[in-house]
């Protein structure tokens, strides 16, 4: 009940002293009054409820975990996004999560397509059939973060001992990376890389030259583009070209085609090709009339 701090009505009192402490008591009150009802009403308690972060595996799949749950599948949360939901956030957003569903709306579905729109052995180094392939387990569907960096589960087990890297090299005979699924008559684009200036890039003899590496070799480049990744070619000595990470991001969907930068600002810092292609070369002068 509410304390009656005013009737209306003033009782007699011997004092005026008196008088004021009964206000200052009724005040009091009420105000106790006021934060036991306040508190009742916004109490909370936290409940944690374990949840698996995935379901074990089927045995053939080598190693792949691909969607851990079905719930996980159905709002495309792959088991790798667990702990590298940066890279999961912006995976949702790339044709690669919707592969599937794309492949199964292009009204030309086939079975031998179905290899490079799930987790398979194909973009990753994997020898035999893995994943969609070894298992036909709906969990493998899209290309997922293993269909390029190859199997989770060593780097659950072992993050430290067990880095899934991806690679970034890029011909027409390999058989990792993205030229196992982005060749042919379907998506030619390595084809048509092998055959321009940016496919042949690395052996050109200019690439040796100092200052001539920024824009010809492929490590060299995504250096001086402030992109810090990492990839199985990251520390080696061979000459990689222009391959296709080096203008376009695997994970992140930002920009049109998945392009590191747009290619639609009139800036030298901030377009993708103006970043090489903006005679920044000083011209040699080897006699006196220049």
């Amino acid at each position: 009940m509410w304390p009656n701090i005013h009737t209306g009505r003033q009782q007699p009192y011997e004092g005026e002293g008196t008088m004021k402490s009964s206000h200052v008591v009724r005040s009091i009150a009420c105000i106790v009054g006021m934060i036991i009802l306040t508190t009742g009403c916004t109490d909370t308690e936290t409940i944690f409820v374990d949840r698996p972060l995935f379901d074990d595996p089927p045995a053939d799949a080598s190693g792949y975990l691909g969607y851990g749950t079905e719930d996980a599948q159905a709002s495309n949360f792959t088991t790798c996004g667990n702990c590298h939901i940066g890279s999961q956030s912006e995976w949702e957003n790339t044709h690669h999560s919707d592969a599937w569903a794309t492949l199964q709306d292009s009204g030309h579905a086939a079975g031998f397509c179905e290899a490079c729109h799930s987790i398979s052995e194909n973009g990753n180094a994997a020898e035999g059939d893995v994943g969609w392939v070894a298992t036909a387990d709906p969990r493998y569907q899209d290309v997922q973060c293993e269909s390029c960096h190859g199997p989770g589960a060593g780097h659950i087990g072992n993050p430290e001992a067990f880095q899934p890297l991806a690679s970034i090299k890029v011909d027409l005979d390999l058989e990792n990376g993205c030229g196992e699924c982005h060749q042919g008559s379907h998506h030619g684009f390595v084809d048509e890389w092998a055959q321009s200036r940016h496919g042949n890039a690395a052996t050109l003899s200019i690439r040796d030259r100092d200052g001539c590496q920024d824009c010809h070799e492929g490590r060299r480049a995504l250096e001086v583009f402030g992109i810090n990744a990492d990839y199985i070619e990251k520390d080696g000595v061979e000459n990689l070209g222009i391959v296709c990470a080096v203008g376009q991001d695997p994970h992140n969907a930002t920009n049109e085609h998945q392009l590191r930068f747009p290619i639609d600002v009139p800036s030298v810092e901030n377009n993708l090709c103006m970043k090489c292609h903006h005679k920044r070369a000083v011209p040699e002068i080897d006699n006196s009339r220049g």
